[in-house]
């Protein structure tokens, strides 16, 4: 058996059916055999239903959205340019795919890229928040605490 474990006793054995070589429940229609009788009522409502059939390889469908899903693996495989993962849905993918987003936001300082103006925003006000704010008047080099400014001045040669 398995390592799951189940809050009720009713649960526990509800599981161990799927774990059974038992069959107790055929279908009426199409003689599959099921463990559980939710299983075949399940699969017997798809009996009922009005069906739709893919043109390109004539699988059935008891659901449009299923359908919908189906015909997609009919379409080629698109490749990310971002990761080069290959995938029926490159739109989708590229929602969320991070390598294949652009990078518009450019740091003004340093020219660091950043996905959203937000993170560059951030970027900018961690990064470059007391650049330069002590300036050697000998050399032009910049510090961002006085204390180094003064340690530099000394050694300063110009």
């Amino acid at each position: 058996m398995c390592e799951k474990r189940f809050p009720t006793l009713t649960a526990l054995k509800q599981h161990q059916l799927c774990h059974s070589t038992a069959s107790d429940f055929i279908c009426d229609t199409c003689g599959k055999m099921f463990k559980q009788r939710q299983s075949l009522q399940r699969h017997a409502r798809g009996h009922n239903e009005t069906r739709i059939e893919c043109d390109i390889c004539k699988k059935m469908f008891t659901r449009k959205d299923c359908m919908k899903v189906h015909m997609k693996s009919h379409q080629p495989k698109q490749v990310c340019p971002g990761c080069g993962k290959s995938m029926h849905n490159l739109q989708e993918h590229q929602k969320i795919c991070q390598k294949s987003r652009s990078k518009d936001y450019a740091c003004s300082v340093c020219g660091k890229s950043f996905l959203e103006k937000r993170y560059m925003r951030e970027h900018q006000r961690c990064a470059h928040a007391f650049e330069g704010l002590f300036t050697c008047t000998n050399c032009n080099k910049k510090f961002m605490y006085r204390a180094t400014l003064l340690r530099h001045m000394p050694h300063c040669i110009n």
